[in-house]
């Protein structure tokens, strides 16, 4: 019989087929170009992850700011035009400290089938985070309630020893 291994694409996809005994080319052909279209009708390519796309955000040490944490490249599959993909993001920080440089990794993307990691990809920093200086620093630490309880204690405690010693004073001074 006749025999033909063909393949196809369109956009993005690539399907094989292989056509064997055929009695004539005819049948052959027509065989061939209807598995073909076939395959191309179940499957599509599919932008899991868009490079750039904001998957999460962290918070700046000692600072009320956030950085934007972006996939580093794009995630893309050949999928069955019924599945569906999940993204999940894996070790981003809720707090990070600078200094980064734009682009630093601190986590990294998972695109998922079915439970299956189909794709990873870098989660990244969008823009360079700067070091807290000193002024951010302590700006944060006054901004916490415990430092603030704290300073408060330590005024009473202030207080209450220079009146106690202007009475120690005052009794020495009578004596």
């Amino acid at each position: 019989g006749y025999v033909l291994v063909g393949s196809a694409t369109r956009n993005g996809v690539t399907v094989v087929s292989a056509v064997m005994g055929e009695p004539t080319e005819a049948a052959r052909d027509a065989d061939t170009l209807a598995l073909l279209r076939y395959g191309l009708s179940r499957y599509k390519r599919s932008s899991i992850v868009k490079r750039g796309a904001t998957l999460a955000r962290a918070d700046l040490k000692y600072r009320t700011e956030q950085v934007r944490l972006v996939a580093g490249r794009g995630i893309q599959k050949v999928l069955r035009r019924d599945q569906r993909a999940t993204v999940r993001v894996v070790g981003a920080p809720a707090e990070v400290d600078g200094p980064l440089t734009a682009g630093a990794q601190v986590g990294t993307v998972e695109a998922r089938v079915r439970g299956k990691v189909v794709g990873r990809a870098p989660l990244i920093t969008a823009n360079a985070v700067e070091e807290a200086g000193l002024s951010t620093r302590l700006e944060a630490l006054l901004r916490e309630s415990s430092t603030r309880l704290l300073i408060a204690g330590l005024a009473i405690c202030t207080v209450s020893l220079v009146l106690l010693r202007r009475r120690v004073v005052r009794r020495g001074a009578r004596a």
